[in-house]
């Protein structure tokens, strides 16, 4: 992980946040070039977006969740890998871009206000340099494969192909899995490891900011995929978290 407050991790952060500044306008320009009929632009470049976005996101949770599991609780607490620390400027940096296009967007403007909570969580866990529990955090980013589904599903939609019951199957299956029950999983873990590392190591030790804020994040995220699970129940306005 990096030293808290140090340089390197405000210059990672910083370069990660102009690679997605181009990435986006580079989507945003092609988003009227390949679907010139799109009746929201913003909508239409996050989708492109997405395309490489969410794949990277869910290969670097994956990869971190992988090397820091094992083969002890002060692994998964005090371990970082290079795919745990990338993970953490990829998702804060992004969160930062997005603000101005969830605003932009003339869908789902009755969760503006949601989307703007959730991206503020994501920048605080992932976009503060934590040094510590970087398994939770790989863990936690393991929700983005719902996303992976729902581009797939979007861009279906925007060339007027009929959707794809594999997709949608698939989309469904990894929201229960990774955010309605992987999310109540790792909070199990996380309070089973605290408790364990507490024994024999100090809250200085663990970090009282990774102690209260990762639960906390990962609490209300979850109240958040519980509401929006609630809301697109039984139709097809999924959006993207």
């Amino acid at each position: 992980g990096f030293p808290e407050g140090s340089t390197k991790n405000m210059m990672l952060f910083a370069l990660g946040m102009s690679v997605a500044f181009f990435s986006y306008v580079v989507a945003w320009v092609a988003s009227s070039w390949v679907f010139p009929r799109t009746k929201c632009r913003a909508s239409t470049a996050d989708s492109l977006f997405g395309v490489a976005y969410y794949p990277l996101v869910v290969a670097l949770a994956m990869d971190g969740c992988a090397r820091l599991w094992g083969p002890s609780r002060e692994t998964r607490w005090f371990g970082s890998s290079a795919s745990s620390t990338a993970l953490g400027v990829v998702l804060g940096s992004r969160m930062v871009v997005h603000v101005p296009l969830v605003f932009a967007k003339r869908f789902d403007v009755e969760n503006r206000g949601l989307y703007v909570v959730h991206h503020a969580i994501v920048v605080l866990i992932y976009g503060t340099g934590a040094t510590k529990a970087h398994f939770y955090g790989a863990a936690a980013a393991l929700c983005e494969v719902t996303n992976v589904f729902l581009t797939v599903d979007e861009l279906l939609e925007l060339t007027h192909r009929k959707p794809s019951p594999v997709v949608r199957l698939g989309l469904a299956g990894s929201y229960v899995l990774t955010r309605l029950v992987l999310f109540p999983a790792v909070l199990v873990l996380f309070a089973l490891d605290v408790r364990h590392l507490l024994r024999t190591h100090t809250l200085h030790d663990l970090g009282p900011f990774e102690v209260i804020a990762y639960p906390t994040a990962m609490s209300l995220v979850f109240a958040m995929s519980l509401h929006w699970a609630k809301q697109s129940a039984g139709s097809r306005n999924n959006r993207r978290r």
